[in-house]
């Protein structure tokens, strides 16, 4: 029997910046969380974030993973655009 699959974790933020989108859709790019309580920015990866705008609200599920070189991201399974809920992010909209 195989273990079981890990539960997707979901974070909602601001694209800040687009770092990689590559020419089969994989992307890579950083967003601000929208609470409070992570002020560090997030590298988000996976080809559900294809076609993303730096300024969107997202809120995105996926996992937590550990690259060798990159460190800490989250690879995005499934990629949903919010209307912006904070100040900035009405801004950057």
């Amino acid at each position: 029997m195989p273990p079981p699959a890990p539960a997707d974790d979901s974070v909602e933020g601001v694209v800040d910046h687009l770092v990689l989108v590559t020419y089969d859709q994989h992307t890579v790019l950083r967003l601000t969380p929208a609470d409070d309580t992570q002020q560090e920015a997030v590298t988000a990866v996976g080809k559900a974030l294809f076609g993303t705008q730096p300024g969107e609200s997202l809120r995105l599920t996926g996992t937590w993973t550990h690259h060798p070189r990159y460190g800490r991201q989250f690879k995005t399974h499934r990629c949903e655009r919010t209307w912006p809920a904070t100040v900035r992010a009405i801004r950057l909209y």
